[in-house]
């Protein structure tokens, strides 16, 4: 409680959108791990509010950058939905522990195997699709062409570090 005091206290002394979206950040992850909502039993759907918190943190360093100037609602969108299909990842840890606690992740629900697939893919796809489908909406078209082939090649990494035997 001192430490959420302290975070509350300095983000309002940085500005009141600042404070209001470091609330929204902690109450997102207030819901998403304590009971009675805990929603980090709820597969694939618990991984959005980690995408949510992703968007609510890039909001902030733009308010900080560009007052007043929040990210659109279509990228948010998008990578509320990109980054919560790749937090999947962090249920490959503990399998067998979110069984036993009768959390239903992916890997619990699909097995490990099937899980990684799917998970493995959706770094291959959500890196580069991030690229083409956020592109528009930002005045750097020109980084596409430098951006996408990193994309690939981070996607491709990770795919084959997800599907590692370990």
């Amino acid at each position: 409680f001192l430490f959420l005091f302290f975070s509350m206290l300095f983000s309002s002394m940085v500005s009141l959108e600042i404070f209001f979206l470091n609330g929204l950040f902690i109450f997102a992850y207030f819901i998403y791990s304590v009971p009675p909502m805990r929603l980090k039993r709820v597969p694939v759907f618990s991984k959005w509010i980690i995408g949510f918190n992703s968007v609510v943190l890039l909001n902030m360093g733009r308010i900080l950058l560009y007052p007043n100037n929040l990210l659109p609602l279509i990228p948010s969108i998008l990578i509320i939905i990109g980054v919560g299909l790749i937090a999947n990842f962090i249920d490959l840890k503990d399998i067998e522990g979110d069984r036993i606690g009768k959390i239903k992740t992916l890997p619990v629900l699909l097995g490990a195997t099937q899980a990684k697939n799917l998970i493995a893919t959706f770094f291959l796809t959500v890196y580069p699709a991030s690229i083409v489908l956020l592109i528009p909406y930002f005045s750097f078209s020109f980084l596409m062409t430098f951006f996408l082939p990193l994309m690939i090649l981070i996607g491709l990494c990770q795919f084959f570090l997800v599907k590692k035997k370990n």
